[in-house]
């Protein structure tokens, strides 16, 4: 998602801060989007208090189907179990006030014009080709460093899993009767109602309140 949202005409984007790193007090006149993960390391609030951004939106995807990944990856206890950061995420999730909006990974597949909608809406515009990341790794990287040179000698720069493909629906596929589905609604009670509703709704859920 966050290479989606990197696709905004002249804006500057960290689009995998590493989870060992506090969103960094990157001060620009031009848009700016650091995108960060939830672990035991920092907290929401120590994130935003340090970038300060003029808005915070959760990106969300199915809990049963970020289990199933995450569970399966070699660095899922890494700043914690694969189970606290859920079950922190979830935390998150509740707490409404502490985050301006929400983005559905499965809008970004299943409904991309709703999902192209919504950023507008948030008052972050992306041209109509975005889900087709004519912006790539090398020129988003490239960007950055110009804008903020001091970066190299402060961050690692990370891309996680993702190889400069497509956006795939293959992390949003999850049976029904799929154990994962129980795990993710222990884990992650309140987002796991979230995604109960969503699904069973014609319109995308959009917002956070």
């Amino acid at each position: 998602m966050a290479m989606t949202l990197a696709q905004r005409a002249g804006c500057s984007a960290l689009v995998d801060l590493p989870y060992f790193h506090l969103a960094p007090p990157l001060a620009s006149d031009r848009p700016v989007l650091v995108k960060a993960v939830v672990t035991t390391a920092y907290t929401l609030a120590e994130h935003k208090a340090r970038f300060r951004p003029d808005l915070t939106l959760l990106a969300l995807r199915d809990p049963a189907a970020v289990w199933c990944s995450l569970s399966a990856n070699p660095y899922r206890h890494r700043n914690g179990s694969a189970e606290e950061k859920l079950a922190l995420f979830d935390r998150i999730f509740a707490k409404a006030r502490d985050y301006d909006g929400l983005l559905h990974y499965e809008d970004l597949i299943r409904r991309p014009a709703r999902f192209l909608e919504a950023c507008a809406g948030f008052g972050w515009p992306l041209p109509d080709t975005a889900l087709e990341l004519p912006r790539k790794v090398e020129a988003i990287i490239a960007d950055l460093y110009a804008t903020f040179p001091e970066l190299p000698e402060l961050f690692d720069l990370s891309f996680g899993g993702f190889d400069g493909g497509a956006i795939s629906a293959e992390r949003t596929a999850v049976p029904p009767g799929d154990p994962a589905r129980a795990r993710a609604a222990e884990l992650c009670p309140a987002l796991s109602g979230h995604y109960a509703q969503y699904r069973m709704q014609d319109e995308p859920i959009l917002a956070s309140r």
